[in-house]
């Protein structure tokens, strides 16, 4: 039996040089497949994202805007809301910073209840705009931090004159975005709110400020 042959030094590095080669070509080959693999479910991904920022992002406009019209509304108002008798909801509303409240007749029996306070108060640091609920402080988040960051909210309180009564309208500016590090927010969106009951001129409503 004839001994086998032994490879010589510059044929064993030749070799390791072509398996060096073809593990790294096999290596690019794998990271395009899988590329090419996670490139569709990385782009549903962010679809599904931007669809559920989308949804998320309505409700909390359409919420905002049906809690913020009913403000210091009273029930059967033409009947009970009256220029020479206040009423326990007028003048009730009040606007902060990070905060806005009111009462609101939520059982159309014209007597201010307990449980009858609502309002929004905004957690800058959470991201989070809370609703209000009842008088007690109690409140729920509105949103999810981790899908839509609330980065700003502002509210400002137009008062109009309308013979013996005053009209007031909330201008809600929102600044929205997804990762609370981003410099800037992605969206920043505006409504203006009429309050459905007008209250009356007489007293003038303090948070109007100084009647003009």
């Amino acid at each position: 039996m004839s001994p086998r042959p032994r490879l010589s030094r510059a044929t064993r590095g030749h070799s390791l040089v072509n398996l060096l080669l073809g593990l790294a070509l096999s290596g690019l080959v794998l990271g395009a497949v899988l590329a090419w693999l996670t490139g569709p479910w990385r782009e549903r991904s962010l679809l599904h994202m931007h669809s559920r920022q989308q949804q998320d992002l309505r409700w909390l406009l359409q919420r905002i805007t049906q809690d913020l019209r009913m403000a210091e509304q009273v029930g059967h108002a033409w009947q009970r809301r009256s220029t020479a008798q206040a009423d326990g909801f007028a003048n009730t509303l009040r606007l902060a910073a990070q905060q806005v409240q009111w009462k609101s007749d939520l059982n159309a029996d014209g007597l201010a209840d307990d449980n009858e306070c609502a309002g929004f108060e905004w957690d800058a640091q959470r991201g989070e705009l809370e609703r209000i609920r009842g008088c007690r402080g109690s409140t729920e988040p509105l949103n999810d931090p981790t899908v839509l960051f609330v980065s700003n909210v502002q509210w400002r309180l137009e008062c109009r004159v309308r013979g013996p009564w005053v009209q007031r309208r909330i201008h809600l500016t929102l600044g929205l975005r997804v990762d609370p590090a981003q410099a800037a927010p992605i969206w920043t969106l505006q409504r203006q709110v009429v309050l459905r009951n007008d209250v009356p001129a007489t007293p003038w409503p303090s948070v109007c400020g100084a009647r003009s």
